[in-house]
């Protein structure tokens, strides 16, 4: 379960994630991921070292919530986020859910953070409460604070998952004047788009709910 929120120190003007390494499937050395994620996440870039994954574990970077709230996030992700903002394939993101033990494929834990983010808007706030948060902002700002430290760190080396996850975090905004308002993340996202791919895709929203119900059935068994 996660622990109550901790607050992120830094400005986040100016940002520009340093890209370290890649986290293209290579594990790390066993002595740094022991533990740390779940076979569905891609694993911790391979030239981190052991104090670069303290740092983020300190920070609650690794905590990934309990399935059952973490099902209910993306449940209410699907039904109420992507319709409106459709940039991943729900296919091959629940897919990987779907089996813990990596079988069916790896997502970015940085656009998982964006999407539970963007899911927490939404839920029903018992899931929130079930999981140790006050409320549903400190929910909201605890996912937040964990996928901007990754992409701060430069955790994230796939440019697409960047700009998907930054265009989710533009869901977020807890000062209404704050410099880095949810317009920030959304034109950085825009900024970081794949120029050889000529955009960012933006999968078609109507074919949301087969995914969620075969991702929904694949987790019963």
């Amino acid at each position: 379960m996660p622990s109550v929120p901790r607050k992120e120190s830094g400005s986040l003007q100016g940002d520009k994630p340093e890209l370290l390494c890649d986290n293209d499937g290579v594990p790390a050395p066993v002595h740094i991921v022991n533990g740390l994620l779940p076979g569905y996440v891609k694993p911790i870039p391979k030239c981190w070292t052991q104090d670069d994954v303290d740092h983020i574990a300190k920070k609650q970077g690794f905590a990934i919530p309990e399935p059952e709230v973490r099902n209910a996030l993306l449940r209410s992700y699907v039904e109420w986020v992507h319709p409106l903002c459709p940039v991943l394939d729900l296919q091959v993101f629940l897919s990987a859910v779907a089996q813990p033990n990596g079988s069916g494929g790896r997502i970015s834990l940085l656009v998982l953070y964006a999407v539970l983010l963007a899911g927490a808007a939404h839920v029903d706030e018992s899931h929130l409460i079930a999981a140790g948060y006050k409320s549903r902002l400190a929910a909201r700002k605890d996912f937040f604070v964990r996928a901007k430290l990754l992409y701060s760190l430069g955790y994230e080396g796939d440019r697409l998952k960047i700009v998907q996850a930054l265009l989710l975090l533009s869901y977020w905004q807890e000062i209404h004047d704050d410099p880095a308002n949810h317009w920030y993340w959304a034109e950085l996202g825009n900024n970081k788009r794949p120029v050889e791919a000529g955009g960012l895709v933006m999968y078609a929203s109507r074919s949301s709910s087969q995914p969620w119900s075969t991702y929904a059935t694949q987790n019963k068994a």
